[in-house]
């Protein structure tokens, strides 16, 4: 099967095996991911295809069998692209982002077991922005945080879901 970019970046198992490939020392190979992560082979032969060719993981040169590695520089273009996708509008990015974001994957890819690409690069993103005391930002990610949430609405308008709380009754 061949897969599109939208379902690497939306699919849980293309985040599974993102994490399996980050988690092992020297890349992995998709022989792994079956036995890590119970991942079946073809699939995740087929994932980590399209992965390389979209530039998010790269071929370790001089391995047999083939490994692969995070290209975590990649991420910072389809950080913004999903933000542009979500508020229609380019986020600044502050100084030395791609070193931020990286190290943001890193630990995220470490302890989130289950999620998807977009999800770690757009909501839990901006989740983790809001709970970090303002202080502590840099105001250049004080000003990224403030000009995403003014545009960034999510799948659905919070409101709706209060409203659709006062109107459930049993």
């Amino acid at each position: 099967m061949s897969y599109s970019r939208g379902e690497v970046i939306e699919s849980p198992v293309a985040y599974s095996v993102l994490r399996q490939i980050h988690l092992s020392e020297r890349g992995s190979y998709h022989v792994q991911m079956d036995l890590k992560a119970g991942i079946d082979e073809e699939v995740a032969k087929d994932l980590i295809s399209k992965m390389n060719d979209l530039g998010l993981i790269y071929k370790v040169e001089g391995t047999d069998p083939q490994l692969f590695d995070v290209n975590y520089s990649a991420f910072e273009e389809l950080w913004e692209d999903l933000w542009v996708e979500e508020i229609a509008d380019v986020p600044t990015t502050p100084v030395h982002f791609g070193s931020f974001l990286e190290g943001y994957m890193k630990s995220y890819l470490t302890d989130v077991e289950n999620s998807s690409i977009e999800e770690m690069l757009v909501e839990e993103f901006l989740t983790g922005l809001n709970h970090e005391e303002t202080s502590n930002l840099p105001k250049d990610y004080e000003e990224l945080l403030n000009f995403i949430e003014q545009k960034y609405e999510g799948e659905k308008k919070a409101y709706q879901h209060v409203r659709h709380g006062f109107n459930f009754k049993e």
